[in-house]
């Protein structure tokens, strides 16, 4: 049931997708002007799968056909006095169904829809200081509303220097497997919802040169996870918390010999409060649980990424990619103690990627445009698998990727 990458040998998942996006703007004049964004995706996903704690090898088949219709309209208004509006309507729909065969035939369908109406202003209060005031109102046909507003200050010291600051109200709805998942799925759990302050600072010279510098302060409340009810079955509930505290800093250097050099670099300190299983008595059916604090998992405390490019006559582009990530852990219920129950963790270790890209235009309105990913063929696992034995989920190996690009034809 293994090898040096997998759990299973025999587990076989084929994806087919289909995307069509659409972009119009109408400027109907220089102070007032509409983009239209509407997309369409469609995901066909098959897997095939055994039943590694089981002898019996039957192969098992699991379809899931996940569909996403969404339409934005944003409009943008400048006065003559500098102040600035932005606003605009999102509208999202989702339609999920899955059906598994041969170990218990189960149909599952579920559907939602979610709007969304925000707007942005920059108002101007006096020679440097400029109010960024914003407001979002969501609606979602699983949980009803929710209000996300916040609030900013710019600074511009000079032409090219500025501060900023802002704070700020944000929300996760709860997904498709939270709310509907076959006898387990929660429907009355509530959206993940977290109050977040920046303080920054950003430099640009003439677009050729730009640095910005940015520290952030992020509080998370009712987040989400899957833990045992009180008969034993895993459901998704509001329990953890998360801070989250750290800085990062991008920029950029366009040469006068068509060379491009930039940068981005984050660090961050991330802690994790979750009620946890700590006692589990199978005969008895008595459950403990208590609050712990300790490292979040899955997230890095370090991640980097740097970009070499070149422009040239034809006109092509290409371009050196350099990926690093910083280790993350996970914690696994560990049971060998029972009735005590505790947490074992696992790393994934740092690892390093390379990616090449070449844009090349063809023609007045079209592009082709050529990406190869994890260049150097590196062998890693890119996400934890499902328990602690489990030997994770490897990254793809050098993965090539053709696209042709047509713009306003």
């Amino acid at each position: 049931y293994g090898d040096s990458t997998v759990s299973s040998r025999y587990d076989r998942t084929a994806d087919t997708t289909f995307t069509i996006c659409g972009d119009w703007n109408l400027t109907l004049n220089p102070k007032l002007s509409f983009k239209l964004m509407p997309s369409f995706s469609k995901n066909l996903t098959r897997f095939l799968w055994v039943d590694s704690r089981s002898v019996d090898t039957a192969l098992y088949q699991d379809r899931y056909t996940a569909q996403t219709f969404r339409a934005s309209l944003i409009t943008n208004y400048q006065s003559s006095a500098g102040i600035r509006v932005n606003g605009g309507i999102d509208f999202k729909q989702d339609d999920f169904q899955a059906s598994s065969y041969g170990y218990q035939d189960t149909t599952w369908q579920a559907k939602a829809q979610r709007l969304g109406v925000f707007g942005e202003g920059n108002i101007i209060i006096g020679k440097f200081i400029i109010l960024v005031p914003s407001l979002r109102w969501d609606w979602n046909s699983d949980f009803g509303n929710f209000l996300s507003p916040s609030f900013g200050f710019l600074f511009p010291l000079s032409s090219q220097v500025k501060i900023r600051t802002h704070f700020g109200r944000a929300f996760r709805a709860p997904t498709f497997n939270d709310l509907y998942w076959p006898k387990s799925g929660n429907p009355d759990i509530r959206p993940e919802h977290g109050d977040a302050f920046q303080l920054g600072i950003d430099w640009n010279q003439n677009g050729n040169v730009a640095f910005s510098l940015t520290g952030f302060a992020r509080k998370t409340k009712d987040l989400i996870s899957w833990i045992p009810d009180t008969a034993g079955n895993w459901r998704p509930t509001n329990i953890d918390e998360a801070e989250i505290f750290g800085m990062t800093t991008n920029g950029r250097i366009k040469s006068f010999k068509r060379f491009y050099f930039g940068y981005t670099l984050n660090l961050s300190k991330a802690n994790q409060t979750r009620k946890e299983m700590v006692y589990s008595d199978w005969f008895t059916g008595e459950t403990r649980f208590e609050t712990i604090e300790r490292r979040a998992a899955y997230l890095p405390e370090f991640s980097a990424t740097q970009e070499i490019g070149y422009q040239s006559d034809f006109p092509s582009y290409l371009s050196l990619e350099f990926q690093e990530t910083g280790n993350r852990i996970n914690y696994y219920f560990t049971y060998d103690s029972l009735p005590k129950v505790y947490m074992t963790i696992k790393t994934l270790p740092f690892n390093f990627i390379v990616n090449f890209r070449v844009r090349q235009r063809l023609f007045t309105n079209a592009e082709l445009i050529c990406r190869v990913e994890n260049l150097l063929n590196q062998n890693y696992a890119e996400q934890f698998g499902n328990s602690l034995l489990d030997l994770d989920y490897p990254r793809p190996k050098r993965t090539i990727l053709l696209e042709v690009r047509f713009n306003n034809f």
